[in-house]
């Protein structure tokens, strides 16, 4: 298990799943995806990931349209098999699914209220990827 912090997240990697808790009141931009992104596909040696983004209850500051529109690009498909955010607000609910809705990204995505319902569906993406390879 590989464990760093980042100015936006904690992060956890325990083989290919990057657990990612987003800090309370934090503002993303870009730039702060494209480095905490760049830096686990390093830890990971280059290999894609399932990443769980717990949102949880927390109060976040300001995401960017920028950052937005990273996370759903194919800039950022080359790191990612799939996507899940965990959330525990309905607040935060709609925000993922405004992201979803507004960005449609080209990773799988979906949003869950627990880590394991979210881990289950992921894992289906990541067998369906290792079939089409």
């Amino acid at each position: 298990m590989i464990s760093f912090t980042s100015k936006i997240a904690d992060v956890t990697i325990t083989d290919n799943v990057v657990h990612v808790t987003l800090k309370e009141g934090v503002n993303i931009e870009k730039a702060d995806l494209v480095s905490i992104n760049k830096l686990i596909f390093e830890k990971i040696s280059n290999t894609k990931y399932i990443s769980m983004i717990e949102l949880g209850n927390i109060n976040l500051g300001h995401i960017s349209k920028e950052a937005f529109s990273y996370q759903a690009d194919n800039e950022y498909e080359q790191y990612s098999i799939a996507d899940v955010f965990i959330v525990k607000s309905l607040g935060l609910k709609l925000l993922a699914s405004f992201y979803l809705a507004t960005f449609k990204p080209k990773v799988p995505t979906k949003v869950f209220t627990n880590y394991e319902d979210g881990l289950a569906w992921a894992k289906t993406i990541e067998k369906k990827a290792l079939v089409v390879r």
